[in-house]
Formats: structure tokens, sequence, C-alpha cells
């Protein structure tokens, strides 16, 4: 009897940690990005002067940027 209460207190807990991150309450959102100067002058492609490299001219871009991704 006890084991069965003490079960079905955890699937109650954890029944409410599962639903309660898909609760609201008081307009809670998540929180704006992070605004910062440095990585925003760091994301965009960014183009290598050409180079010689064994006898023949070469050139890289390198595409930077930050993706976003949610667990919902």
């Amino acid at each position: 009897m006890k084991a069965q209460n003490s079960s079905k207190m955890f699937y109650l807990a954890a029944l409410f940690f599962v639903l309660s991150s898909y609760l609201y309450a008081q307009d809670m959102k998540k929180p704006d990005p992070v605004k910062n100067e440095t990585l925003n002058m760091l994301m965009g492609t960014w183009e290598a002067e050409p180079y010689d490299m064994m006898g023949s001219k070469w050139s890289e871009s390198a595409n930077h940027y930050i993706e976003v991704t949610s667990i919902l």
C-alpha cells in the first residue's frame, strides 16, 4: 500500500513538472534574445583576401550565424 501511494505521488509530481512547462501564469514568457554588439559585429559572411597556395590563388568565405532552437 505504501509503495502504491509513493508511486502515485511520483507520477503526480512527474505530470506536474511536464505540464508546468506549458503554463504561462501572469503573462510569463521566454526572455528576449541577448543583444551583444560584439556578436552582432561578427555575424555575416566573411571573405578572405586572395592568397597564394601551392602555385594557385585561393580565397575563402565563412558564414557566421546564430541558430536559435526551441524545445517546445
